[in-house]
């Protein structure tokens, strides 16, 4: 018995090409077209001599390729293969065997749901040879549960190993329409004590925040204090808060107690 494995020409070249049949560039995520391709470690999804028997010749055999969990109903491994649990794809790149043909003759892969196409993926065998092929096959898109069909002109059994699948882009996630949250922070009392002096009061914007701007938030005298005593001399950003700073005259008797404010924002 001998055993071949060949190419199947071509196909892999043409499964791959991402333009419409206008030459245009397909719309994102087209399962016609723009395409990505995943590998998968090479998994049995099918064996006629477990299960379904030989083929018949010259008749259609149909498989199931998505949504499944467990091959094992139509010969293959009793997992997903991890293309089961894929979702819908467009087409799926397998190494198909050909076990046995009472007599030479030749196989046809193609997508379910159709008469053998003129277009189908052939290979060619002799009789009592086992012969593996390399394929990328389109699947049908429709709602029955097979997605892929063969048909040999011998009799023979067959054997389809997945090693990957090509499916849509993924549709990137909505982007979040941006907010900005604002806050107020106040910074602790601060004094101008009498005799005077420069005092300084600070509001911290927390981590995440930006000062966007601020000023004093209240300021009280006392004793009488004029403002020409105590009066304001900086009031501005510096580094991520707001600083007021207020100086006193040496003739201040009294004092003057204030705090600073930062607006304080973000983008959410």
């Amino acid at each position: 018995m001998k055993h071949h494995t060949s190419l199947f020409a071509g196909v892999f070249a043409a499964a791959v090409c991402l333009l419409s049949a206008s030459g245009a560039q397909a719309a994102y995520g087209d399962l016609a077209a723009d395409l990505v391709y995943t590998p998968v470690a090479p998994c049995r999804i099918a064996d006629t001599r477990i299960a379904g028997g030989t083929l018949t010749a010259n008749t259609t055999r149909s498989f199931d390729v998505t949504a499944v969990s467990d091959y094992s109903f139509q010969g293959g491994e009793a997992n997903n293969c991890a293309i089961g649990n894929a979702g819908s794809f467009a087409a799926v790149a397998v190494n198909i065997t050909v076990i046995n043909p009472n007599v030479s003759g030749s196989l046809k892969a193609f997508a379910f749901g159709a008469t053998t196409p003129a277009s189908a993926i052939a290979m060619s065998y002799a009789a009592g040879e086992v012969r593996s092929n390399f394929a990328v096959l389109k699947i049908d898109q429709g709602a029955s549960a097979n997605e892929l069909s063969v048909v040999s002109t011998a009799s023979a059994h067959l054997t389809i190993d997945v090693v990957g699948y090509f499916g849509a882009l993924p549709t990137p996630p909505a982007q979040a329409t941006p907010t900005l949250s604002c806050t107020n922070v106040n910074s602790a009392a601060a004094t101008v004590s009498p005799g005077g002096g420069s005092v300084c009061a600070v509001a911290a914007c927390a981590a995440g925040y930006v000062v966007t701007g601020g000023g004093i938030s209240s300021g009280a005298y006392s004793n009488n204090n004029t403002v020409s005593e105590a009066t304001i001399y900086s009031s501005a950003a510096t580094g991520n808060s707001w600083q007021v700073c207020h100086i006193g005259t040496s003739a201040m008797t009294g004092t003057l107690t204030f705090t600073s404010q930062a607006r304080c924002c973000r983008i959410q």
